[in-house]
């Protein structure tokens, strides 16, 4: 085979995390995005075979990446993915829970003529648990174990590998020092960077204010998955500054996940239980209503 020419940019993180706003400047300086719908649904089908998603609380058991249906859904995605890739370029993919299933997809393009790179977008984990609370309604326990359980999947596979960890903040205010920091991490030139580009970049740009994390979160609860999520965030962003930073830290962090995943995961069950059974009740007591208010209005009618 050939030697690759096209290179593919791996856009990772959870949606809430600022993936759009990384792949929308990256399309925008002359790196198109991989639309298939034939990919897409090969996707969320290995997704589905998987047992998990962009939002799942558990991590995917590492030996699930060696059973049997795994060849066969990595020959799917290459399938897939072949007639999409360019003979020499950029080109980018962005696809809900792709951290998830890199493994996969790394086996998947190991014999394609592409050279990928990753670009793993980071944002406060305190500002993701808020922009879910406000998406999804989820409780900030939820929320920050989802962000963990993204990041370590999309930090593990790829180290090593050619990567670049973007902050989602400096790409909010700082567009060109963010892709100075992609161009020079990843050592490739976006085709068509440049001021006009950036300026059309500030003008999609949401009217609304990012979701901001609260003034003081280590002055609430102690939560251990909070404390988890904040070294997490600073060792990423450690690297995204090229700073110095403990070489084992997600394995440690891993370690201390474990026993979080199960105590969390029975709490968050009876946690949706718990809403399911408040929002039967308020249903049940609206209906009451509506049957006084019913009685009521036909006896005035009547008098």
């Amino acid at each position: 085979m050939a030697p690759a020419t096209a290179r593919l940019l791996l856009v990772l993180g959870l949606p809430q995390a600022g993936g759009d706003q990384v792949r929308r400047a990256l399309e925008l300086c002359g790196a198109p995005h991989l639309a298939g719908a034939g990919l897409m649904a090969h996707h969320h089908r290995a997704l589905t075979a998987a047992g998990t998603g962009w939002q799942a609380t558990r991590s995917l058991p590492s030996r699930w990446f060696g059973s049997e249906a795994v060849p066969a859904l990595g020959q799917q995605l290459a399938e897939e993915l072949a007639p999409l890739l360019p003979e020499h370029g950029l080109r980018v993919l962005q696809l809900p829970g792709l951290e998830r299933l890199l493994p996969l997809w790394q086996q998947a393009m190991a014999g394609l003529p592409v050279q990928p790179a990753y670009v793993l977008v980071l944002r406060h984990p305190l500002e993701v648990a808020e922009a879910l609370r406000r998406s999804e309604g989820w409780s900030r326990d939820k929320a920050l174990l989802v962000w963990l359980q993204s990041t370590l999947a999309m930090e593990a596979p790829t180290r090593g590998q050619a990567r670049v960890v973007i902050e989602q903040e400096q790409l909010h205010w700082d567009p060109d020092g963010a892709l100075n920091r992609l161009e020079q991490g990843l050592n490739l030139q976006l085709p068509e960077r440049s001021h006009e580009r950036l300026l059309q970049l500030e003008q999609e740009r949401p009217e609304q204010p990012l979701a901001q994390a609260p003034q003081h979160p280590l002055a609430a609860e102690g939560s251990p998955l909070l404390q988890l999520a904040l070294e997490l965030h600073g060792w990423l962003q450690a690297e995204a500054r090229c700073q110095q930073r403990p070489r084992l830290m997600p394995e440690v962090i891993c370690q201390q996940l474990a026993w979080a995943e199960a105590l969390y995961g029975r709490t968050l069950v009876e946690e949706q239980q718990q809403r399911a059974r408040a929002e039967a009740e308020l249903a049940l007591l609206r209906s009451r209503r509506l049957v006084r208010l019913s009685r009521w209005l036909r006896r005035d009618r009547a008098a």
